[in-house]
């Protein structure tokens, strides 16, 4: 009887938070790969040479947000949503209304 109160005590004290840590981790883990992992296959598939317009209007159709740089008419960020948590931005640097670069950066 002693070994299973143990048991019972061990499990009520250490396995269940430990479980619960690990499941809310693996929660926001999930989340997060969720989000930004759209936006990563989007910013990777776009080709050289794509013009603006084309990218802004494949970006808005995929759901995500295309910002217009104020400081530079050339740049374009493109962002995965608007909450201000797990943002991602495909930066896009055009040159001649061509895609010149990209790169994928953290947004917050």
């Amino acid at each position: 009887m002693k070994l299973s109160g143990f048991l019972l005590s061990l499990i009520k004290e250490i396995v269940i938070p430990i479980a619960i840590i690990v499941t809310l981790i693996g929660a926001v883990i999930a989340l997060r790969w969720s989000l930004e992992h759209p936006l990563q296959a989007f910013c990777e598939e776009l080709p050289q040479g794509a013009l603006m317009e084309t990218v802004i209007r494949d970006a808005e159709a995929s759901g995500f947000i295309a910002l217009r740089s104020g400081a530079s008419p050339e740049r374009l960020d493109i962002l995965n949503h608007e909450a201000p948590f797990f943002r991602l931005a495909c930066e896009c640097e055009f040159s001649s209304g061509a895609l010149r670069s990209k790169r994928l950066l953290q947004a917050d």
